[in-house]
């Protein structure tokens, strides 16, 4: 849920600097941007990196700077993330919310439902419900087998 929420204020911000790139100076569009950072200065941007908030907040700098955020702007931009940022915990804490009642609601039909069952018919039923994980199983390993082959077929075609 909190990755969640990290992702969607990171786009929205992204979106919202984005804007910032082509503002009017002087009259004119500027178009000219300093050289992007090598990749070796770049912060590492995947979210399962042990240092995410480091690099977050290195990805933020460099976009500022790429930019050339004045204070003010930097000001102004992190007020209107926060504001974002407000309204979208309002939905997100909503969307829990409607997921819980979701589930609550499907917790009831399956239990009405098997309520409408004869006992023979939930035997069978359990049969199904067990052959259906079985198959999900097979699926799971042979998903698992196909990327381990993907894998070794990127490996001997890298080699080549």
């Amino acid at each position: 849920m909190v990755q969640k929420r990290n992702l969607v204020l990171s786009l929205a911000t992204a979106m919202i600097l984005s804007g910032v790139a082509f503002a009017e100076v002087g009259g004119t569009i500027t178009r000219s941007m300093p050289q992007p950072p090598q990749q070796e200065q770049m912060a590492p941007a995947h979210k399962g990196h042990k240092d995410y908030k480091e690099a977050h907040k290195k990805a933020i700098q460099d976009f500022e700077n790429r930019l050339q955020l004045t204070d003010e702007q930097k000001d102004k931009i992190e007020a209107n993330r926060e504001k974002s940022a407000k309204k979208m915990k309002k939905i997100i804490e909503q969307e829990k919310k409607l997921r819980e009642q979701k589930h609550e609601i499907m917790k009831q039909n399956k239990k009405d439902f098997e309520a409408i069952l004869t006992d023979e018919q939930k035997v069978e039923l359990k049969k199904m419900h067990e052959e259906r994980m079985q198959k999900r199983k097979e699926m799971i390993e042979k998903k698992k087998e196909f990327k381990k082959q993907k894998g070794e077929f990127k490996k001997h075609k890298n080699q080549k």
